[in-house]
């Protein structure tokens, strides 16, 4: 089996034919419809650390802490210049669609700009156009896209908080 790339998240599959990764944006086919076979179990979940310089949160958002099934989710992934230039950027959203979401518009639109309050805005409205939530008892179709621009706008805090 090739090396792991530390540029991507993997998930092990291994069946009677042997052992295959699969990228995790490739994994989930359609909701409750995975790419793995009948045959096939999952064995390993491979998840690159963030290098030094890089910025990786997870949220998550439910009635309860723990013991509950979330409302949303997100994971948020970004690599500065040194300075306020995102080089690059990466952003999935659960909770909003029939499976976990990456923002490809957010994240284009983010990459090369700086991380401000402004950027962080649009970006937010950006993201309200790449979900599709449903309402269900864990909250509206309305809250769930309030959510994602609210996530947006707590981790440009968190960071900005963090940062001397």
């Amino acid at each position: 089996m090739r090396p792991f790339d530390r540029d991507r998240a993997e998930i092990e599959l291994t069946g009677v034919n042997g052992a295959r990764r699969v990228n995790i944006n490739d994994f989930y086919k359609g909701y409750r419809t995975i790419v793995a076979s009948p045959d096939e179990l999952i064995t390993r979940v491979l998840i690159p650390l963030p290098a030094p310089g890089e910025i990786f949160k997870l949220y998550k958002i439910s009635r309860r802490k723990d013991l509950d099934i979330s409302a949303f989710t997100a994971a948020i992934w970004i690599k500065r210049n040194g300075g306020e230039i995102i080089d690059d950027v990466r952003i999935a959203f659960g909770g909003v669609g029939p499976v976990i979401l990456r923002l490809k518009k957010t994240e284009e639109y983010l990459r090369g700009n700086a991380l401000t309050a402004a950027s962080v805005a649009e970006a937010g409205r950006i993201a309200r156009t790449e979900i599709t939530p449903i309402t269900d008892v864990r909250g509206s179709a309305e809250y769930r896209s309030q959510l994602g621009e609210n996530i947006l706008r707590k981790f440009y805090v968190e960071l900005s908080e963090a940062t001397p």
